[in-house]
This record gives structure tokens, C-alpha cells and sequence, in this order.
């Protein structure tokens, strides 16, 4: 019997009888962006702390390759133009070379995500880009912004401490924040604030005092053509006092000096902890974390190690607790469908079109997220982007539907920005979609059904494909009649019409509400 046929939530590894294969899926489903039967039998039979660890154990690094770097123009402000004409019309070529770069990135990124040989890492990447938010709507600095995630893609899993020193010179970061604007003689208490509340400690563990006076410690910083410079006359290099302590600090004592409360191990690992577990975590669970964190000295592979073999990331109630992001949705639909990904940028605009756009998040909170994804809308645009990822050509022209519908009601109220913001979007998303027009998915449902010879077995393994948790009694029968209208007698994987029902079946799953669980 294939492991595809098998409801995984009654299995357990021979050598560690605790550790089940939900166990092992609901590791790599959180770890990175779910996997495929296979994948999950051979994690699960390494055992609960050999699985984890060799999670934890990060591939070669993929850095991204532009094949179209920017030319080596200087900044238009240095350039000498003959009119002003030349000048915007510079700027405007400028711009397109920014939004061009920043399109390969996210597609590169996505496909990663979706495909990579290290989703840990991807996803590890994404947390950061969540905690550490820049955006490219305000840096408008494409090498900066590529070069942020670069940074968290590469080092996400060695030291928050690092990181944290990192992001204070890191050139998208000075500019989102206005960081590079702060100087001795005017301080701008952006950046400071933001990583008093946001970056390290949290609400309610320093004064309006502090924050004035981190801001005079972070003054000197500029960033220019994605790179970071420190100027000593900009700098105010008289004493501070900060969190009780006094002496001629600079950004990177300030910063130490944070690291060294209770308070930042706290802050931090209770934010992997509702990224990686869930909500309702006990105070006591997330104290241990912090302990061991700091202990560690903020190795981010020590925390995630002892989140993913605690009790709490494996109970019950943590199975199934998180909503997928648009991003999660995307990337983890396509690896589970084991899917070529369709021509770029479909990925990354069809996860903006479901309303996550990597590389502009919303503020600097990053996004919301959890029952936020979900509305009358975002809802059916995910079960159309699903038909297209199952059915590819077929399934696009209700997408491109989709979109003109979306784009009648913007356009209805086009002096509104979220409207303008709503139809630039569909805009994109509407060209891309144009370019699956001869994309065949290439997907075979009697791959996803195994060996399956009856309509149950079949269900049961789509189910245990696609769903963190077991589907409702009724809603394997309704899929099962689906499939097999006429029972078992006429339900045969070699013909045409059950592949069909089948395929269609498929798409079903992908737009049942346990889909949209993590």
C-alpha cells in the first residue's frame, strides 16, 4: 500500500513510535512550504530530532544572478543634462530599470520558495522580511532592497544579534526608516523608535527619553547607490544616557546595550513563536524559548531548534492554527502539485493579486496577517488562481475574468488611491496572466492518487496530499461521489472522464477552507 493511501494522522515511525508522519508534515509544512508524500516519509524516517536537524542543516546558498544589472550610469542628480526634458526622461528610464530588477527578484524569490532545494531557508527569509521591514514603495532603491533579502537569505539562521547590528546600517533600512537623514544637529528619532518597539524590546520596556537619545546615537548614517557610508560630522558624538546607562554611545552601544535585556529574547522569540506555532502559546513555553535563546547568545538555529521539538509546537491545537499567507499559498501549492512553476512573474503577482506583494509590505508593522488574508474576494481569487495552477491554459480564461471584473471596480472609483493602488495590481496581474495562455501545468492526477483503485482511496490520498488536518467525514463523501458519480465499478484512473473528475477534484481540495490552514 503507498504511503499516498494511507491517512498519515494514524502512522508512526518504527524507530520513534511518537513521531507520526502528520507530525513529519505538519514539521515541513511550518519549517518551509509543505512537501510531497515522498518527501514526508523519508524526514519521517529519521526521527523527531534527526529530522529537525537536518532541517536546521541549510543547503548551499542560492544568491540571485540579475542577468540584467544596472547600467553603470551615475545618479541623475550628478549627471549633467542638456534640458530638463533629458533629465525626466532619464529619471523615467531609471524607474523602469528599478520596477524591472525588482520584478526578477521576486520571481527569482518565489521560485525558490516554490521550487528551491532549501525552503527552510526561504522561509526563514520571509519571517525576516516580516520582522525587518523595508519596502520598496519608499526606498525606491532597488540594489538595496535586493540586497536586504539577499542578507536575510544568506544569514537568517545564524545570529538575531548580528542582524540586528546589520539593520542599522543596512542601506534600504536607512532610508525606509529616514535614518540616513538623521544628523546631530536635526536627530530623527524614526529608525531609533522602530527598533525600540519593533526590532528588539518591545512596547513598554523603555521611556520617550530613550528613544530621543538612541536617535542621537544612530545620527552619521547615509545611503547612496545601495550602499552604506558613515559621516563623523554628521555624528553627535556627545554623552547619552540610555535604559540607565551613560557614556559617548554610538548606534552599535546602543544596540548592545539592548540586546542585553530580558526583554529582547522575549520580544523576538515570541514572535517566531506565533510565526512558527501559532497563537496561544503559554507565557511559561516562551519564557523557556527566551532562556534558551539567550543562552545561545540569539543563535536563530538554537531557538528554532527547540520550537520545533517542544511540545507546543507539536500538540494538537498547533496543527492546522496558522492561516497560509498569499505567498505560503502560492509557494506551497506549487510544491505540493509538483509543478514546473508557470512563466515568471506569475508567482509573485499572483501572490500580490491574493494580497501579499513581496517587497512592499504595507507599513512597517509588515503585514497583519492571519484571518486579515481572507475576504468575499481574496477568497475567490485564490480558488481561480488554483484552477490555473491545476488546469494552466484551460483555467485562464476564467481568470482573465476574473481580473476584469476586478479592474471595472476600480476603475469605478479611480480617484480613490486604494482603487488606483487595486487597479495598478490587476493591471500586472492581468498581463501576466496573458502569458499562461499556452502554459500547459502538466499535471497528472493519477501521480497525486498513487495506485489508488477505488474512489475513497483516491480521495483520502488527495487528502492526505493537501490538508494539515483531517477533512470532515462529508466532505470526503461529497469529493468521493464527485470522482466516482456512478461507484466504484466505473471509478478507473486509466480513463479519461475519471482524470478529468479527478483533476477537477484536485482544484476542489485547493479551495476547501482546511487548504487555507497551516
Amino acid at each position: 500500500m503507498g504511503l499516498a493511501h494511507v491517512a498519515l494522522w494514524t502512522l508512526a515511525c518504527t524507530a520513534d513510535p511518537d513521531w507520526t508522519l502528520a507530525e513529519a508534515r505538519h514539521l515541513l509544512d511550518r519549517a518551509g512550504f509543505g512537501a510531497t508524500p515522498q518527501e514526508i516519509a523519508r524526514i519521517h524516517a529519521l526521527g523527531r530530532e534527526a529530522a529537525v536537524d537536518a532541517l536546521l542543516d541549510p543547503g548551499s546558498f542560492v544568491a540571485f544572478d540579475d542577468p540584467s544589472p544596472p547600467a553603470d550610469d551615475p545618479s541623475f542628480l550628478e549627471r549633467a543634462f542638456a534640458t530638463e526634458e533629458e533629465r525626466r526622461a532619464f529619471r523615467r528610464e531609471r524607474a523602469r530599470d528599478e520596477r524591472l530588477r525588482i520584478e526578477r527578484y521576486r520571481d527569482f524569490w518565489m521560485r525558490e520558495m516554490a521550487q528551491g532545494d532549501d525552503p527552510v531557508r526561504e522561509k526563514l527569509a520571509l519571517f525576516w522580511h516580516g520582522f525587518f521591514t523595508s519596502s520598496q514603495r519608499d526606498v525606491r532603491d532597488a540594489d538595496a532592497m535586493i540586497g536586504q533579502i539577499e542578507r536575510f537569505r544568506e544569514h537568517g539562521m545564524t545570529s538575531y544579534a548580528d542582524l540586528l547590528h546589520a539593520i542599522a546600517t543596512d542601506p534600504a533600512m536607512l532610508k525606509y526608516l529616514n535614518n540616513d537623514k538623521n544628523r546631530k544637529q536635526h536627530p530623527n528619532e524614526n529608525f531609533a523608535r522602530e527598533v525600540l518597539e519593533l526590532f528588539s524590546m518591545g512596547p513598554g520596556h523603555y521611556t520617550e527619553a530613550d528613544i530621543k537619545e538612541a536617535a542621537r546615537a544612530f545620527t552619521g548614517w547615509v545611503a547612496k547607490d545601495g550602499e552604506a557610508t558613515f559621516v563623523k560630522a554628521r555624528h553627535d558624538r556627545a554623552e547619552k544616557t540610555f535604559l540607565g546607562k551613560t557614556g559617548k554611545f554610538d548606534g552599535a552601544d546602543v544596540l548592545d546595550i539592548v540586546l542585553d535585556q530580558d526583554a529582547t529574547a522575549r520580544f523576538v522569540a515570541a514572535k517566531f513563536v506565533e510565526f512558527y506555532v501559532g497563537p496561544g502559546v503559554d507565557t511559561a513555553s516562551i519564557e523557556t524559548f527566551a532562556r534558551t535563546f539567550r543562552a545561545a547568545r540569539y543563535d536563530v538555529r538554537t531557538l528554532l531548534r527547540a520550537i520545533f521539538l517542544s511540545d507546543a509546537f507539536s500538540a494538537p491545537s498547533a496543527q492546522g492554527a496558522l492561516f497560509k499567507s498569499p505567498v505560503e499559498f502560492m509557494a506551497s501549492t506549487v510544491r505540493r502539485l509538483e509543478l514546473d512553476p508557470p512563466p515568471p512573474p506569475f508567482l509573485a503577482l499572483a501572490a500580490e493579486h491574493l494580497g501579499q506583494s513581496l517587497l512592499f509590505p504595507p507599513n512597517v508593522k509588515g503585514w497583519e496577517g492571519g484571518e486579515t488574508w481572507f475576504n468575499t474576494a481574496s477568497i475567490l481569487n485564490r480558488a481561480n488562481v488554483a484552477r490555473i495552477l491545476v488546469h494552466g491554459s484551460v483555467g485562464v480564461r476564467e481568470a482573465e475574468a476574473m481580473v476584469d471584473d476586478a479592474m471595472r471596480v476600480a476603475q469605478d472609483d479611480a480617484e480613490d488611491g486604494a482603487a488606483n493602488e487595486a487597479k495598478r495590481r490587476n493591471d500586472a496581474f492581468a498581463r501576466a496572466v496573458k502569458r499562461l495562455r499556452r502554459w500547459d501545468s502538466k499535471l497528472d492526477p493519477v501521480a497525486l492518487c498513487g495506485s489508488a483503485r477505488t474512489s475513497n482511496a483516491a480521495i483520502r490520498a488527495l487528502c492526505d496530499r493537501f490538508l494539515p488536518v483531517a477533512p470532515y467525514a462529508s466532505t470526503v463523501a461529497e469529493l468521493q461521489w464527485f470522482i466516482a458519480p456512478h461507484g466504484d465499478d466505473a471509478f478507473d484512473l486509466n480513463d479519461e472522464e475519471t482524470r478529468d473528475r479527478v483533476r477537477d477534484a484536485v482544484h476542489l481540495v485547493l479551495c476547501l477552507p482546511e487548504y487555507q490552514l497551516n
